[in-house]
């Protein structure tokens, strides 16, 4: 999979196996429950899109140990 791919919201959802509230909440107060910032996204008219390099470089900063 190319990862410059943009991703659906549905797509997303599956990829981090998160739910569509979470990314929606995410996206609306600006950080997560723990202070980190959301995955970014781009918003292209109404639609919401994830790069699937950005997801995993967010994901990176997620590791621990």
């Amino acid at each position: 999979m190319d990862d410059d791919r943009l991703l659906t919201e549905n797509e997303t959802m599956a990829y981090l196996n998160m739910s569509r509230s979470f990314l929606a909440q995410a996206r609306m107060n600006c950080e997560l429950s723990d202070g980190t910032e959301p995955p970014p996204y781009l918003k292209v008219g109404d639609a919401i899109r994830y790069r699937k390099s950005e997801l995993d470089a967010w994901l990176d900063t997620k590791r621990v140990g």
